[in-house]
């Protein structure tokens, strides 16, 4: 039976008060599942109509025929855009059923739910890949040929089931995966601004709380298993934080947005779909930006944002337009981006109270945080050098690691891709001309340019005087602390001189400041760095590009300790101890920041008040 409400005020108050949560009668997810679907819908139809996304049908064909075969059904593939005309065409072709069973996609499962629509029959959805929340709710997206969104139509019933076959879910390719990562990580942003700007859900009325905190989960979900869950992917083995994730993109985020809401991020897309560059990108990565937009919209500081660019670049999700596949956007493509996000489809549901200024300075401001920064770091197997490039990457940067030693750089690589972060490995003697040509190479080639250089590489070298230090020894030295520095330094001004930026930093010493009685080709070499630095900076001070120091004192390293374990001796410095190597590596990361955008030149002592004492 169907209920009318009346027009009457004492209803229509009632009606605003009146609070809906909505979802599939029944959900069902694991390796094979859908093997069980024949079983699973019995009781729900007996003569069901198929339509299936053609890409999926070879893969399926086989147990759909077994499992309905003692029912009548039909079977129609779908390929191509989720278009009006599209779906008339399916219908045109459908013969009598009592349900419709979409199987693929998020394009396919729109479609079987065009047919359900035009059809006025229930709705089963059996996504084939997790890239979206489209199978647990009732909306669908209707586009244009061009793949501009025209509309949002709604079923009139929630699925009666859902089927998350994950076996066949892992077969698809992993970007698929990461995609419908990409569109639930907005949804707890997006429930929560909705209910603070009093939205409705996508049934029309005000979001019960029970939503927010399926949202919360689902973010927290992400968060946990998002990169174990690529790297299943990847191998095409559903894992534990596999079902975590597929759980997360298709039921989570699905009961996530319908009852509870939409906001900017998905409101940006309207934007992006159309930008330069940027409109073919997956809906999944047009959302993972949006959600950043939005924080910044929302006020969000840096850190914070920070730290979602941080997950974003961890399981390959975009964090900026150039990710997106828009290159230098110009100040109109920012505003256009920004006036159509204001402008909603039929059928949205999203409160747009920012100006179409105020969105545009949020993509800036996003711009602004989440540019990620090309570096190398030289010496990085370990010490110093492993310590900054770590740091690099925890800030954001993608990090070539370079050094003599293979095992120790692709374990500090290891290191900052098990964190997360993004990092490559390149062996190069840094002495050597063209190893050092090779290494710039590899570095652009691999990151599109360059914008932060540490040229960290160096040994002590004998622990002698003049007298005792063969020449051998002497050159050698020089060659890895001094030499490898003009070398280096050469070919990374010729990148960033092209560039119009950069920022580079040497390692130098507190024996430049401090006389020193000890390794006599060591302190050679170290105060050559220090003059070296200092005439490239003055030379380059009005490119555009900053180079400076950094002057470490007593620092724990692997190479120290070697030293102190020849000569054991307590720490020099006046504070009592020996500084860390993470210390230093928050000295690098500072004279490449922004921070430091006004220091030129200079030598950056890290050394416990060693050299003033």
């Amino acid at each position: 039976m169907r209920f009318a409400l009346s027009r009457g005020r004492a209803l229509r108050q009632a009606g605003r008060m009146t609070r809906i949560f909505g979802g599939p009668t029944r959900y069902v997810q694991g390796p094979g599942a859908i093997s069980q679907l024949g079983e699973l819908t019995e009781r729900l139809t007996q003569q069901p109509l198929l339509v299936v996304d053609s890409d999926v049908l070879a893969f399926v064909e086989a147990s759909l025929r077994a499992s309905f075969a003692g029912r009548p059904h039909a079977i129609l593939p779908f390929r191509g855009e989720v278009t009006q005309g599209a779906i008339d065409a399916l219908v045109a072709q459908a013969s009598e059923a009592d349900c419709v069973i979409g199987i693929g996609g998020g394009k396919g499962l729109d479609a079987a739910k065009g047919v359900a629509f035009k059809l006025a029959l229930p709705f089963i959805a059996v996504p084939s890949i997790a890239s979206n929340d489209s199978p647990t709710g009732r909306s669908m997206a209707i586009y244009d040929d061009e793949h501009v969104l025209v509309a949002i139509e709604t079923i009139p019933d929630s699925p009666l089931l859902v089927v998350a076959d994950t076996a066949l879910i892992a077969n698809a390719p992993a970007r698929f995966l990461r995609t419908g990562m990409g569109d639930a990580l907005a949804k707890k942003f997006e429930a929560e601004r909705a209910h603070a700007d009093g939205a409705s859900n996508f049934f029309g009325t005000r979001p019960l709380r029970t939503a927010l905190v399926i949202a919360d989960a689902c973010y927290t979900t992400l968060r946990e298993h998002g990169v174990a869950a690529m790297a299943a992917a990847e191998r095409h083995e559903p894992d534990e934080a596999f079902e975590a994730v597929v759980e997360a993109n298709v039921l989570m985020a699905g009961l996530a947005w319908e009852s509870g809401g939409l906001s900017y991020a998905h409101a940006v897309v309207r934007g992006l779909v159309k930008a330069r560059g940027a409109g073919k990108a997956p809906h999944g990565d047009h959302v993972a930006y949006g959600t950043l937009v939005q924080l910044a919209i929302e006020g969000r500081d840096d850190d914070f944002i920070t730290d979602v660019i941080g997950f974003n670049r961890s399981v390959g999700l975009p964090a900026s337009l150039a990710e997106l596949g828009m290159d230098a956007p110009t100040a109109d493509e920012i505003a256009e981006i920004a006036r159509l996000t204001t402008i909603g489809p039929k059928g949205g549901r999203i409160v747009i109270t920012a100006t179409p200024g105020q969105i545009a300075a949020a993509i800036a401001r996003v711009r602004g945080i989440g540019g990620m920064k090309r570096a190398l770091v030289t010496g990085a197997a370990g010490g110093i050098g492993r310590a900054t490039a770590i740091r690099f990457a925890e800030a954001g940067a993608q990090v070539m690691v370079s050094d003599v030693n293979g095992e120790g750089g692709e374990e500090t690589v290891a290191m900052i891709v098990a964190a997360g972060g993004v990092a490559k490995f390149h062996r190069a003697d840094v002495s050597l001309e063209s190893d050092v040509a090779a290494l710039i190479e590899a570095t652009v080639a691999e990151f599109g340019g360059l914008d932060w250089a540490f040229n960290n590489a160096g040994i002590i070298g004998p622990l002698a005087g003049i007298s005792e230090t063969t020449a051998e020894e002497f050159d050698r030295v020089v060659a890895v602390n001094l030499r490898s520095i003009f070398l280096c330094m050469k070919a990374e001004l010729a990148v960033m001189t092209e560039q119009g930026s950069g920022s580079i930093v040497t390692t130098a010493s507190e024996t430049v400041l401090k006389g020193n009685a000890g390794p006599a080709a060591y302190t050679a070499s170290k105060r050559g760095v220090q003059g070296l630095t200092e005439h490239a900076a003055l030379e380059y001070a009005k490119t555009g590009i900053r180079i400076n120091s950094v002057a470490p004192g007593a620092i724990v390293t692997p190479m120290t300790l070697a030293m102190r374990a020849k000569a054991e001796r307590p720490s020099p410095q006046p504070n009592g101890r020996r500084g860390e190597a993470s210390e230093i590596a928050e000295a690098v990361y500072w004279l490449c920041s922004d921070s430091a955008s006004n220091v030129i030149g200079h030598m950056l002592v890290v050394d416990g008040g060693w050299a003033i004492s």
